[in-house]
């Protein structure tokens, strides 16, 4: 072949690594708000409120509590507030605050004061309640009332309902799917709808059972003699009613019931269009979302065909760019990235690049020993790796090309690439095969040309900055520098003695050594 190859020892070494999270030296006690422990506390406590949700005003029906689920209760959100006081919080640069001093600060500015209340709230109650001496000095018409009071105390357990927006906000964060996103965004909606229909309900029956002179619709129907459930079924029918325009069965008969008859009507009417209102923009901003990709297209073909471009070469352009737009995003296309810190945009580089790397015998040996070289992976998986999303149909080097800008490339998933060397022989490219990694050891020109048969993403090594890279390690961590020269050296020594060459290299061999 031509003249022999020289190495190109141009290294790097690592840049100090901003921690992106004080997790790892946090004390045992201290719980991750991002851990499954947590999130399956969380879940408990959604579930916990929603009881109090559905359970509270239900006692205007005079329904008894079980007492196990009362002090199941009562013990979880008393257990809550030690795990409130040992669980790290995210700061606004995305880092976990472990420090348990900065965790009690926190809480006792926040949640403290309203938990203490409502846990201190409940205890006195069932201790005073529960005391036969205190209950002996009352008499049955102040017990009933003290009763009445102590459940109206508990409403204060629906404040935890402003504290459940941010357990809602954690798990929904973790749906990637826009069509269950959506779906679950119409749920809420439902779930709010239920909700009011529910407490408008139980208010109505309080109404009707105020014990006044004045007649009532309870005392007109006679319905306290029914049994419960049927007392609030006719309750959510006269409150659906009122959502819907229709005719109740029951009307108003004081004057109390007329008030609270109109300010329902108002309340519903609110409801209702902010119920519509949501629901409308979230399939807007959905839609607008689809159209965006299809108005762009229109614009290219509006440009093409001013410009007079040939139908043939229009095709091709168009393929490519409803690719781009309709596939997989590029993070260009992902504007918010630019507003993470950094060290979460290394770890979610890192997490993406290095899969396309861990075939390769030397990356396999970098990735393998992680503890060591763990700065280096970060920082070529930052800085060096990148990723294509090519149309069918494309060209991404032809036969004899000298880049102005050397690149090897790692084939993604199926078999989406072709390789067609000198001698016109066809090789198709397995998943996550490498092309062109001379590219990245020495001055390089391909042997052949590769082509896209199907729509796929490919990683992309810019061979510039991976020497810049490279060239750093040499400076200032000269012992892992020997490992990438040795390896350099002997894959241009085997290129060498290769009597074809080719820009396709088979490195399944290495790796069985490797491993």
């Amino acid at each position: 072949m031509a003249e022999e190859l020289q190495t190109n020892t141009t290294m790097l070494t690592d840049v100090d690594e901003t921690k992106t999270s004080s997790s790892a030296n946090a004390p045992w006690y201290i719980i991750n708000p991002d851990s499954g422990a947590r999130l399956s506390w969380d879940m408990l406590s959604l579930i916990m409120v929603s009881y109090d949700l559905i359970l509270l005003p239900l006692f205007a029906f005079d329904v008894a509590e079980a007492t196990a689920l009362e002090w199941i209760a009562r013990l979880f959100w008393t257990f809550d507030m030690g795990l409130s006081c040992c669980t790290g919080f995210l700061l606004q640069n995305g880092i976990v605050e472990c420090d348990h001093r900065a965790i009690l600060y926190r809480y006792l500015r926040t949640w403290f004061l309203p938990d203490l209340v409502i846990v201190g709230s409940d205890w006195l109650g069932f201790f005073f309640l529960s005391s036969e001496q205190g209950l002996g000095q009352l008499g049955v018409g102040k017990v009933a009332r003290l009763t009445r009071i102590t459940r109206a105390v508990r409403f204060l357990r629906l404040l935890r309902l402003l504290r459940m927006q941010n357990v809602l906000a954690n798990l929904t964060e973790r749906i990637q799917s826009d069509i269950v996103g959506l779906a679950l965004y119409i749920f809420k909606l439902l779930i709010l709808l239920a909700v009011v229909l529910h407490y408008a309900a139980c208010t109505w029956w309080a109404v009707g059972i105020q014990e006044t002179a004045e007649q009532t619709w309870v005392k007109e129907s006679m319905y306290s003699e029914r049994r419960v459930e049927s007392q609030y079924l006719v309750c959510l029918q006269w409150a659906a009613s009122q959502f819907v325009g229709g005719m109740a069965q029951f009307n108003a008969v004081s004057d109390l019931e007329r008030f609270y008859t109109v300010g329902t009507n108002t309340a519903a009417f609110i409801v209702t269009l902010m119920i519509a209102g949501t629901f409308t923009a979230g399939l807007t901003k959905r839609y607008l979302m689809d159209d965006h990709g299809a108005r762009r297209l229109a614009t290219l073909k509006s440009y093409l065909r001013q410009n007079r471009v040939s139908q043939k070469l229009a095709v091709k352009i168009c393929r490519n760019a409803k690719h781009a737009v309709s596939g997989d995003l590029t993070e260009a296309d992902v504007e918010i990235l630019s507003t993470i810190t950094e060290p979460l945009k290394i770890q979610l580089h890192v997490e993406m690049h290095s899969r396309f790397l861990q075939r390769h015998p030397l990356f396999a040996d970098l990735l393998h020993n992680r503890s060591v070289f763990d700065r280096l992976i970060r920082e070529v998986c930052h800085e060096a790796v990148g990723m294509w999303h090519v149309a069918c149909s494309s060209t991404i080097f032809e036969l004899g090309e000298e880049p102005k800008e050397p690149k090897a490339y790692v084939a993604g998933a199926g078999d989406t690439l072709e390789y067609t060397d000198a001698s016109g022989a066809l090789v198709l490219l397995k998943e996550r095969q490498w092309i062109a990694e001379q590219a990245l050891w020495t001055a390089w020109t391909h042997q052949g040309t590769l082509s896209v048969i199907s729509n796929c993403n490919v990683a992309v090594i810019y061979a510039k900055r991976f020497r810049s890279i490279c060239k750093k390690l040499k400076k200032h961590r000269r012992e892992k520098w020997i490992l990438i020269a040795r390896y350099a050296k002997e894959f241009l020594m085997e290129l060498n003695s290769e009597p074809d060459t080719s820009d396709v290299w088979d490195h399944s061999s290495r790796c069985e050594a490797s491993a």
